[in-house]
């Protein structure tokens, strides 16, 4: 338990992350020099932005090390690959492959040490599985533990270990590829947001080198400070806000409330429902009755805590427009808008969560079948590889949801003794999603029939679903691209405040 929480620690804080706590310093020092003098105020606002800015950039050292750590594993697999295809064991394959991925990779990778320290234990008689084991708890790339973890029961049980490692270069190399081909559409938005977040500074140091005596004096009065330090805000805020754009982030995924037991619906609650069954329009009305439907069955959502809250929420939002009605009698319609806006939005931010929750399904979906493909191909039973499958693709936060949620029940089903296909049926019971109901008929009919043609229309199948995972990879990131607006908007009110405040500033003397 102790290596798992150090290998988690290790994973979150990477190597350097004080060299780039103190750039981010200072950068934060220099660029608040663009705005202001040196000045406690200088200091406090270097001090605060600065701190931000480092967290942002020990994000993005966290990314890159991540995915060098992908590219690692990569070659890795290619290179044993190669081994195993001309008929080595796998000992010898990982021995042979080191002096390849020393020329690859340097002799100070941190994958290359480990791979080094694996080897010369095996020269030294240890065990090949304790070896593997100890590569699974100490890799930074999350596929290449699971691989690792799963090679020595494949060898245990004597499956098809060249087939399995054909199957992860194949998803390694997929998942690379779609990574670099969705950078590349995006990287022309991405550097437009760079060099316009680079603009308030550029604009503030032009102006305060030529500023006149007149001018410097108004500007270091309180209020050409305060308007200075609002654009220094802006405009780091901007700065933080474009290079986090790219930074891992970790997603807490929908909560929904949920109770051991659940409460019946008052009547007011009742009546809420049956006006939104009955008195609203069918378009609005029945997909968000579907989508309280669909998360009941797949979450067990109470769902009488929605119109509960929903009720709430709109008492609350009737005292303001009650407050604005006793002040001022013509604001009368804010009485029945108030209350209608804020059932919308309570409305859209359920629809909004669904629609995230699916888009991850999407995301994560192809990642399973293609590793239940692996599995099977690799010749483990589907009772064995389904619960690998719900071990290993876990979520990175502690709260589930879709798939995820629904793989940490099956793995639960599976471990309290529940045949495979009750388990199974269950899955696809709930499961939103049309590609991965086609993958789990696949699984039943295999887990009757055992046919190992069915083991190739599942490969198939899973080789196919590429495209979703790609497509929802690309929404996933064209939405965070989108987010570039708001730093856009920000570097333009701080470009707009640094050039005409010294001249309100001058007009207000006149």
């Amino acid at each position: 338990m102790s290596d798992k929480k150090h290998n988690t620690h290790a994973r979150r804080m990477p190597s350097g992350w004080l060299l780039s706590l103190m750039a981010g310093l200072a950068a934060a020092w220099l660029a608040v020099g663009a705005f202001l003098s040196s000045g406690p105020l200088r200091l406090a606002l270097a001090l605060v932005f600065g701190i931000c800015l480092g967290v942002v950039l020990i994000r993005r050292q966290s990314s890159r090390q991540a995915r060098l750590a992908r590219e690692q594993f990569k070659w890795f697999l290619e290179l044993i690959m190669t081994r195993l295809s001309s008929g080595a064991t796998l000992e010898r394959a990982i021995a042979d492959a080191l002096p390849d991925m020393e020329q690859l990779l340097g002799r100070t990778a941190p994958f290359l040490i480990q791979l080094r320290t694996a080897v010369r234990q095996l020269e030294a008689r240890r065990p090949l599985d304790e070896l593997l084991l100890d590569l699974a708890r100490t890799c930074a790339c999350p596929d290449a533990a699971r691989f690792f973890q799963v090679l020595p029961e494949l060898r245990r049980t004597g499956s098809q270990v060249a087939s399995f490692v054909r199957q992860n270069l194949r998803m390694a190399t997929e998942q690379l590829q779609l990574r670099q081909t969705v950078w590349a559409e995006t990287a022309q938005r991405r550097t437009e947001a760079a060099f316009l977040s680079l603009m308030p500074f550029l604009i503030a140091a032009i102006f305060r080198g030529s500023f006149d005596d007149t001018t410097s004096a108004l500007m270091a009065q309180p209020t050409g400070l305060a308007g200075m330090a609002a654009a220094c805000c802006l405009a780091i805020t901007a700065a933080i806000l474009t290079a986090g754009n790219s930074a891992p982030r970790t997603q807490k995924a929908a909560v929904w409330p949920r109770s051991a037991k659940t409460a019946s619906a008052g009547r007011w609650a009742k009546w809420l429902n049956k006006l939104y069954l009955n008195g609203l329009p069918a378009a609005y009305s029945a997909r968000l009755l579907l989508v309280l439907a669909g998360l009941r069955q797949r979450f067990g959502v109470d769902t009488a805590s929605f119109w509960r809250r929903k009720l709430r929420l709109l008492g609350l939002s009737l005292l303001p427009g009650l407050i604005a009605c006793a002040a001022m009698p013509a604001a009368w319609p804010l009485i029945p808008i108030l209350p209608v806006l804020a059932s919308v939005l309570q409305d859209q931010q359920l629809l909004s969560a669904e629609r995230k929750i699916q888009d991850d399904d999407r995301l994560h979906v192809p990642l399973l079948l293609n590793l239940l493909s692996a599995l099977l191909n690799a010749g483990l039973s589907l009772h064995r590889s389904l619960q690998i499958a719900c071990v290993s693709l876990q979520p990175e936060t502690s709260a589930a949801a879709g798939l995820f949620c629904d793989l940490e029940r099956a793995g639960s089903q599976l471990q309290a003794g529940q045949p495979v296909r009750s388990v199974l049926n269950g899955l696809l019971a709930v499961c939103p999603i049309p590609e991965a109901q086609a993958a789990l008929l696949l699984l039943l009919r295999y887990e009757s029939a055992g046919s190992p043609d069915i083991l190739q229309l599942l490969d198939l199948h899973a080789s196919s679903c590429w495209t979703l995972h790609r497509n929802a990879a690309r929404k996933k990131l064209e939405q965070q691209n989108l987010k570039l607006m708001i730093p856009m908007t920000l570097d333009l009110a701080a470009v707009l405040l640094t050039a005409l405040l010294p001249a309100v500033l001058s007009l207000q003397v006149l």
